[in-house]
């Protein structure tokens, strides 16, 4: 029995080891540059012994996103026990900041090479959209409680997360521009967006 059990430890700690080195290859080159014999390179594996861990490349990326998606879920999950709705959504954002600039390689794999229809996460995991849904929840309280705008809920989310998302993506992929402190750099875009977003008494030209 211990024996059993520590080969399964061993199995989930080079599974592990293969989703960070894929996700890092994917983050550095792209979803084209992601081979299963560039992936055995990196971890030391034949590309026959990598589909014992990963039936398919498909399950390998599936794999990587859903990882991906937990953490996400997780921080924005924690934010929306936070009573005030703008505290809330700060919060959130910055958990979504928090994700990408930890991780970069993470964040370019999930958000930014995952456009090529190689996945459609939202057909294989309901949950993909929870981090939204939960953004959209506190918005709609701000927007009850006076503390944004009128309007279309959804607009304003959308809003909200392509500001964070712009800026992440500014900072992630024009290394030629000194954005200075990356977190300091959303947060600011953030404050500026919901001001924006703000009553209009609280708004100045």
């Amino acid at each position: 029995m211990p024996r059993h059990a520590q080969l399964s430890t061993e199995f989930d700690a080079t599974r592990e080891r293969i989703l960070h080195e894929a996700t890092r290859i994917v983050g550095r080159v792209g979803l084209n540059g992601l081979s299963m014999r560039a992936l055995g390179e990196g971890v030391g594996l034949t590309p026959g012994a990598l589909y014992r861990y990963f039936p398919s490349k498909q399950d390998l990326l599936w794999s990587m996103w859903q990882s991906a998606l937990a953490d996400l879920r997780t921080g924005f999950a924690a934010c929306a026990k936070t009573e005030d709705p703008l505290s809330a959504i700060r919060c959130m954002l910055a958990a979504y900041t928090s994700f990408a600039l930890h991780d970069l390689d993470r964040f370019r794999a999930l958000f930014l090479e995952n456009d090529q229809g190689e996945m459609n996460l939202l057909d294989r995991d309901p949950d993909a959209l929870a981090p939204y849904q939960g953004l959209r929840a506190a918005v709609e309280q701000a927007r009850s409680c006076g503390a944004v705008r009128p309007g279309d809920v959804d607009r304003l989310t959308q809003i909200l997360w392509a500001a964070a998302h712009g800026a992440l993506t500014l900072v992630v992929t024009v290394p030629e521009i000194d954005f200075g402190d990356h977190k300091a750099f959303v947060s600011d875009t953030i404050d500026t967006v919901l001001k924006g977003l703000g009553p209009a008494e609280d708004r100045h030209d």
